[in-house]
């Protein structure tokens, strides 16, 4: 019972500086007074909690819910983060997981192979016009990269372990 008072007493105290600071006329810009910031504070409240605790499995929801309010409130401010949420997405939870790796020393593949997904859908639209200039067999080929994820997952699934 006592592990879980981190969590809860960092999330309370969050939350209460957040409504006081809603109900009083501050200085502190309206993005940084709406839902994303909970996002940020219930990430940081996982965080303590993992860090303090040594609740390893909080790291990443911490981590995560850090990255995703970050990134919808500097959505408003940097136009090409909205145009690549999906990259943006994927990159914020690739980075959680290699945060995750320098704790625990385990799933460096899960992590860099997320921050590959999301590297080609973050570019995805310059290494398409790249493609495109090389002529059409190669723009066919790009078109149909997904199904080699798609391949290489079902095989990965359903391989029999030696």
């Amino acid at each position: 019972m006592k592990k879980h008072v981190v969590y809860t007493g960092i999330l309370l105290v969050g939350i209460g500086v957040f409504l006081l600071l809603q109900q009083f006329a501050t200085p502190i810009p309206k993005e940084f007074l709406s839902w994303p910031t909970i996002l940020i504070i219930i990430g940081f409240a996982f965080l303590v909690q993992a860090y303090k605790v040594n609740e390893v499995p909080m790291l990443i929801p911490g981590y995560i819910l850090i990255g995703l309010g970050s990134y919808f409130i500097l959505d408003n401010y940097i136009p090409y983060l909205a145009s690549n949420r999906s990259g943006v997405i994927l990159i914020i939870v690739g980075i959680s997981l290699f945060l995750k790796y320098t704790k625990t020393k385990s799933g460096l593949s899960h992590a860099l192979l997320t921050l590959a997904i999301a590297a080609i859908f973050f570019f995805y639209k310059e290494i398409f016009s790249i493609f495109d200039t090389l002529g059409n067999t190669l723009t066919n080929i790009w078109r149909f990269w997904p199904a080699l994820l798609v391949v290489i997952g079902l095989s990965l699934l359903f391989r029999k372990k030696r």
